[in-house]
């Protein structure tokens, strides 16, 4: 195990706030990335969608959520 010797409780009260910031920051670049990634898949989703309207062909986007495993499912089916 590791000791470590702090000058002053205030240097020490310093570092932690630094650590707890950069966790926090740390997290919220995770979420913002997931965020990213999920605006760029339903706007992929969105364009095919308006796509096959326009062109009249059969498309189709379901969105069903499972009560008993608590999860979401997603089904794009397009008709070519």
């Amino acid at each position: 195990m590791w000791y470590w010797s702090w000058d002053s409780e205030s240097n020490q009260k310093f570092f932690e706030d630094k650590r707890i910031k950069s966790d926090q920051y740390n997290l919220i670049a995770k979420f913002g990335i997931g965020f990213l990634f999920l605006n760029h898949a339903l706007s992929m989703i969105d364009a095919f969608y308006l796509n096959k309207l326009k062109n009249n062909e059969n498309l189709s986007f379901d969105i069903t959520y499972n009560d008993f495993l608590k999860t979401h499912s997603f089904r794009l089916k397009i008709n070519f």
